[in-house]
């Protein structure tokens, strides 16, 4: 029964990693066909609100909380890792972005050790080392032929898996006395109000097919989020997160037959050593008790 689970569990990992670089593409095919960052990043949100609407036939009581300031903090840092992976979108090929974002294990360790007091073993300080030194290879900083606003780019995904590795934090605090939809639920609400000044600092209306696209972005997004938090409730976290790894091959995938992406030796490279160093924290978790936790792909 244990294996059943975790083989259920792999599938809605797998399925939630396909969905949201599906949603990765929709957005880089949105901004190179003239839709603005911020209008695409608000919409998305909008839409998604109207796919959880009918969650509120649960009553006012699936709405009410007891922790507002926990709900608030969770959807700030979780949007500001969004908004900023999609600013990374526009100036980075789609594998080196969510190669990038693989770093946010490395960002939770670092927290782990600072805020909470934690002792590391030799091994994931290693992988420690070796994931940013990975990170510069693909980042390369100005001076080794890369333009500033790529690097600018980088330094955004940087902070969005940091963003990503607080947002998570967050979760684990308030999965203690709150369900995971109603988590997932004023997420995505609270992204829908900070996304309007993104949309009203360029604001362009969006006109025929662009709607649609708009749409699957909601679509790709909460089917991913509902797919990660159940992947994560039924199976074990050990059997279950490298399922994760799978959105970097697929992303190379979709950067390359879409995008016309290739990424440099040097960025393989780079890719490389990040996803190893990633899944030897990962995996070098200690096990933890089962547990429901509403967890987000952003």
């Amino acid at each position: 029964m244990r294996l059943s689970d975790d083989l259920k569990g792999a599938l809605y990992v797998l399925f939630a990693g396909a969905n949201f670089m599906a949603l990765s593409a929709v957005y880089k095919h949105l901004t190179e066909d003239g839709v603005p960052m911020g209008v695409a990043v608000f919409f998305r949100s909008v839409f998604a609100v109207v796919l959880f609407a009918p969650m509120l036939l649960r009553g006012i009581a699936f709405l009410r909380t007891g922790r507002p300031f926990g709900h608030l903090w969770r959807s700030l840092v979780g949007f500001s890792s969004f908004a900023l992976f999609m600013f990374a979108l526009t100036a980075l090929p789609l594998g080196n972005v969510v190669a990038l974002s693989y770093t946010t294990p490395l960002w939770s360790c670092v927290f782990a050790v600072v805020l909470l007091g934690e002792r590391i073993d030799r091994m994931r300080v290693a992988a420690l080392a070796a994931g940013f030194a990975g990170v510069l290879l693909i980042a390369k900083p100005v001076g080794f032929g890369t333009d500033p606003w790529s690097v600018l780019a980088a330094a955004a995904c940087l902070l969005s898996a940091l963003c990503g590795s607080l947002a998570m934090l967050a979760v684990r605090g308030l999965s203690a006395s709150e369900p995971p939809d109603r988590i997932s639920f004023w997420f995505i609400l609270c992204s829908a109000v900070f996304g309007v000044p993104l949309a009203a600092a360029d604001w362009a209306m969006p006109a025929g097919v662009q709607w649609i696209w708009l749409a699957l972005l909601a679509v790709f997004t909460v089917s991913s989020q509902m797919a990660l938090t159940r992947g994560y409730a039924i199976g074990t976290f050990s059997r279950v997160a490298p399922m994760d790894f799978a959105r970097l091959p697929i992303a190379l995938a979709i950067g390359f037959v879409l995008f016309g992406e290739v990424p440099d030796g040097w960025s393989l490279l780079g890719i490389a050593i990040i996803a190893a160093a990633s899944a030897t924290i990962v995996l070098g978790r200690r096990p933890q008790p089962a547990a429901p936790v509403a967890a987000e792909a952003d």
